[in-house]
């Protein structure tokens, strides 16, 4: 167990994913599930990064929507997982 520990995550999102790679996204999700869309993930163009401190910075799919009440949603989604024992010991566990 780590408690005290602080770390900083840093996210860089360069450009929006285009409908069309989050409309083919959601569709392999619903026919082929998760495992084929976190593969297909990777043949997508990198739109913005995300790392923690001593970590390698990991590609991002990132969309922002617009929701009724007037807020922003930013979805982020990347193929490699990250943990908080990765965050922790900068490596990938």
């Amino acid at each position: 167990m780590v408690s005290g520990v602080r770390g900083t995550v840093t996210i860089g999102i360069y450009r929006w994913s285009s409908d069309a790679e989050g409309i083919a996204l959601t569709e392999i999700l619903k026919t082929q599930g998760n495992a084929q869309m976190v593969a297909d993930m990777s043949q997508l163009p990198q739109v913005g990064l995300i790392m923690t401190e001593g970590t390698l910075a990991y590609g991002l799919y990132a969309r922002e929507n617009s929701l009724p009440d007037g807020t922003r949603q930013i979805v982020l989604a990347t193929n490699r997982p990250l943990t908080f024992g990765a965050a922790m010991t900068g490596g990938t566990k």
